[in-house]
């Protein structure tokens, strides 16, 4: 058998994984699991075909189980630097690139079927662990938002604080339209849950709004 003669393995450029390593998946308990890692240092991929450098597939069959496909851990018991990430997603396009259409740096995504009747599913979910004596320091929020670079003007211009798609409109529906009221009534609301229940935010077609 002739010998490998192709060495796989990841090039730590990125000053952010300075002095990182990589170690294999661990996966325990008694669920039916498939661990995959695959890295590759450059990928010359054309088309529509998917490129991963790690994918780990976790097959749950044990009714009542809990868990991660992944999970990442980052446990501090010093005072940090500037900041600091349990998980980090980072995309960037060089001077020619672009995507035809959607980039994200970190994706969410879940996917239902007939038997989710009970539950709570999210995309995305964000909890702030505040155990006993915990503070909140300066700023504490579950989103923070920021633009940076020398052309933030450019997204201050044509930038949203969001996109929503995939919905349709109608009474009662997550989206929908508001009818009676005032000229300066929004025209459309969007469906929240609080803690007291079923509420609506307000959309304005435009930013002069009267009172």
């Amino acid at each position: 058998m002739a010998s490998n003669t192709k060495p796989i393995g990841v090039a730590y450029e990125d000053q952010y994984l300075s002095g990182a390593t990589l170690n294999d998946p661990i996966i325990t308990g008694t669920e039916t699991s498939t661990a995959v890692r695959n890295t590759s240092v450059t990928n010359s991929s054309t088309g529509s075909s998917d490129a991963a450098a790690s994918t780990t597939t976790l097959t749950m069959t044990g009714a009542g189980g809990v868990g991660w496909a992944s999970k990442s851990d980052l446990e501090a018991n010093v005072v940090l630097g500037s900041y600091a990430n349990g998980l980090y997603g980072y995309l960037k396009f060089g001077a020619s690139g672009r995507v035809t259409g959607l980039a994200s740096g970190t994706v969410g995504e879940i996917v239902l079927s007939a038997a989710c009747t009970q539950g709570t599913y999210a995309a995305f979910e964000a909890e702030i662990g505040m155990p006993a004596g915990a503070a909140t320091g300066t700023n504490t929020s579950f989103m923070y938002l920021s633009v940076y670079g020398a052309d933030a003007a450019t997204f201050d211009t044509s930038g949203t604080l969001f996109n929503l798609a995939g919905v349709t409109k109608g009474s009662g529906k997550f989206l929908q339209d508001t009818t009676t009221g005032s000229a300066a009534r929004p025209v459309q609301v969007i469906k929240v849950i609080t803690p007291d229940g079923t509420r609506f935010l307000p959309l304005y077609s435009t930013a002069a709004c009267g009172a």
